[in-house]
């Protein structure tokens, strides 16, 4: 369980937090020196229910998921609670106290219609599904108000760039500000330039939405942008190497009609003492507890 002030953490250093699902794709994070983790709606819908990012998760299914995550790691976790998970501030306000509760650091609250996700994957690219400005303004200040007084932050999300421009997405970051949000991010932001011209306009933190990369150049550096205030930055990056994995081993001991080929990968050259570390979940502290127990 993370133990630290995020607020505090935030205005001293970046956090550079990969997307994860579960305990195990958190395990991995923490083993290669990553300084916190978000917990993406998209993949965890995969994982858990075998869905695309069509925002069919429900509030208890979002919940389950980051109390066991929050309760596993030592990593700040920063939830994707998609559009609040309902249509008006009150259902919003409901979702702030449970992620609170379940122990999220914080969590993105954003202008997409509940159909989320849909819109961004259809043949134009063109997300047209945002909802009025006055509505995502009532949820983000219903939010605000749920985490007053707590470590929880509050990250204002828009999706505008796709369908209005990205001068109507800081336009609504400034908004969101107004109202009290902790923090902002605009969705589809791709370059430098984005980026500067958001931290011309928009105030305070700001969160760099999944790091990409094309023709093998990362689309920003990341030092770059901290200086611009994009103090939180994501990346998705554990849905493919693990799938990839899993398929690689599959086929190959698919084909041998035996385990050999997954028994004898060293995991990336991994020292057999570091496999066993990240696999096992330091099941020798367990044990040893339950040792303990059985003494007189």
């Amino acid at each position: 369980m993370f133990k630290g002030n995020i607020r505090e953490i935030l205005s001293k250093e970046q956090v550079f937090a990969p997307c994860v699902h579960d305990c195990m794709s958190t395990r991995t994070v923490e083993f290669c020196g990553f300084n916190g983790v978000f917990l993406s709606g998209g993949t965890t819908q995969n994982s858990m229910l075998g869905l695309p990012d069509i925002g069919a998760m429900s509030l208890d299914e979002l919940c389950w998921a980051v109390n066991r995550i929050a309760d596993y790691t030592y990593l700040p976790l920063f939830v994707d609670a998609d559009n609040g998970y309902g249509e008006g501030p009150l259902n919003v306000y409901r979702t702030a106290c449970r992620l609170q509760k379940a122990g999220a650091v914080g969590f993105s609250i954003e202008d997409t219609t509940g159909v989320h996700g849909w819109d961004r994957m259809t043949v134009d690219k063109k997300n047209e599904g945002t909802v009025p400005v006055e509505v995502w303004l009532a949820k983000v200040k219903a939010a605000v108000a749920a985490t007053r007084g707590s470590d929880c932050i509050v990250i204002a999300r828009t999706e505008t760039k796709f369908s209005q421009g990205l001068d109507a997405a800081i336009e609504r970051c400034q908004r969101a500000l107004d109202v009290g949000a902790d923090m902002t991010m605009i969705v589809g932001i791709k370059t430098i330039d984005d980026c500067k011209k958001i931290a011309a306009k928009v105030p305070g933190w700001k969160m760099y939405p999944d790091l990409f990369s094309h023709d093998g150049i990362p689309d920003v550096n990341i030092d770059e942008v901290y200086k611009l205030g994009f103090n939180l930055v994501t990346i998705h990056y554990l849905q493919k190497a693990a799938m990839a994995g899993m398929v690689r081993y599959g086929l190959e001991n698919f084909k041998n009609k035996s385990a050999v080929y997954s028994d004898l990968d060293d995991m990336g050259g991994l020292t057999p003492e570091q496999q066993s570390e990240l696999r096992g979940f330091d099941a020798a502290k367990w044990f040893d507890l339950e040792r303990k127990f059985y003494k007189k």
